[in-house]
């Protein structure tokens, strides 16, 4: 038995340790407890010293053997614990750049990329004169495609910053890149790194994710182009454990040019589109292996003609909802999971981020193109009645 320290939330890694014999003791954001059968739960402090003095007293007592974390915002803290107590953690040195768009691109040093750091608007116009138009203006360290700006033109230039500015300070301006987008599935254990798989990713005109398909099988060359970029990424930013979810858009080029990594499992439940694939739970795989075996066991990830998608009811109106009809039947063969982030009270608004999104659902095919249309109809079929502050009734 093991003494695991855990910290954040993130639910299917927590499923697996609650099912364990291991001793957790889990440090969480006191709105994130939840009943969970643990050991001992503690809060999170505002202030980092006192976590590690907490943490460290335990430790004394009863040293722990690994620590976890599978949230972004709890990574840094992550790494001083594990520095300090000089235990392993799936966090490393260079997670601060990780978590920082623009130390990324500093330290990726790719010259024929360019990019400039934002923090007014006269920063703004000195940087479109370096990137061009059209470019992408986003928070350094923004996440669920919020405040995400495409400036195609001059005339676009100051209400685009109007907006960011709302809610940022400091923004990365980049030149826009024109392909399609991908993201790349990796369990790392004692610095080797396996390739999952790569996930086909769909997006809104306000770069807001709307669907994704596994797997995205590429001609050989091109597959080994794009893992031998992954891999040597990786490497240079000293991964040694941890699941990592990484962003690219290949050109019709076919040259690849990186979005952002991170040292954190895929969102949108990606997990379960792997699951169902290929019959592969990333969470099982990575947490028995760095507690047991400290080195990867033999797996079977090739691709077994399922594909898996999710895909995302969004709205163009608001209003509060007030009433949700689903007409599906949920005992086809290719259905998998359905489930509402609004429901009946919630006022909804325009999709402009994944966080205003409806709902979602999950299905399978033997192809991506009929695990997404099943997704589709799916959807075609569950209604959003919606009313507005002039009293309308529209549905979405």
């Amino acid at each position: 038995m093991k003494n695991i320290l855990i910290i954040d939330g993130f639910p299917p890694p927590h499923k697996w340790l609650r099912n364990s014999n291991h001793h957790v003791t889990w440090l969480s954001y006191p709105e994130e407890i939840r009943p969970y059968e643990y050991h001992r739960i503690i809060t999170i402090d505002s202030i980092l010293e006192n976590n590690i003095e907490i943490i460290n007293v335990l430790h004394t007592q009863n040293p722990f053997d690994y620590i976890y974390c599978f949230r972004e915002r709890s990574m840094e803290l992550t790494y001083r614990l594990s520095e300090h107590l000089k235990v392993p953690s799936n966090s490393n040195h260079n997670i601060s750049k990780i978590n920082n768009k623009y130390e990324m691109r500093v330290f990726q040093e790719n010259n024929s990329f360019k990019y400039a750091i934002i923090n007014n608007y006269e920063d703004l116009k000195k940087g479109i004169i370096k990137t061009k138009y059209p470019a992408i203006l986003k928070p350094i360290d923004g996440f669920a495609s919020q405040n995400v700006y495409k400036i195609n033109n001059e005339s676009e230039l100051q209400n685009n910053w109007i907006n960011f500015s709302k809610d940022n300070k400091i923004g990365i301006l980049e030149e826009f890149i024109f392909g399609k987008e991908y993201s790349i599935e990796v369990i790392s254990i004692n610095n080797i790194h396996k390739i999952i798989g790569i996930t086909k990713k769909y997006k809104n005109q306000n770069f807001v994710e709307i669907g994704h398909s596994f797997p995205k099988v590429f001609p050989n060359l091109l597959e080994e182009k794009i893992k031998s970029f992954i891999v040597s990424l990786l490497d240079k930013l000293n991964v040694n454990d941890g699941i990592s979810h990484t962003e690219i858009i290949i050109t019709e080029q076919q040259n690849i040019q990186l979005i952002e990594t991170h040292l954190r499992p895929p969102g949108d439940c990606i997990p379960i589109l792997i699951k169902e694939a290929l019959n592969f739970d990333i969470f099982d795989y990575f947490l028995t292996n760095t507690l047991i075996h400290n080195t990867h066991t033999d797996i079977n990830i090739e691709p077994k003609n399922i594909h898996s998608a999710i895909w995302f009811k969004t709205s163009d109106v608001q209003g509060k909802v007030i009433s949700i009809i689903n007409q599906n039947d949920d005992n086809n063969m290719n259905f998998i999971e359905f489930y509402k982030f609004k429901n009946v009270n919630d006022f909804i608004t325009p999709t402009s981020s994944s966080l205003d999104r409806l709902c979602y659902v999950i299905s399978k095919g033997p192809t991506s193109k009929q695990a997404i249309d099943s997704c589709k109809d799916y959807l075609d079929k569950v209604f959003y009645i919606l009313q507005t502050k002039d009293n309308k009734i529209v549905v979405v």
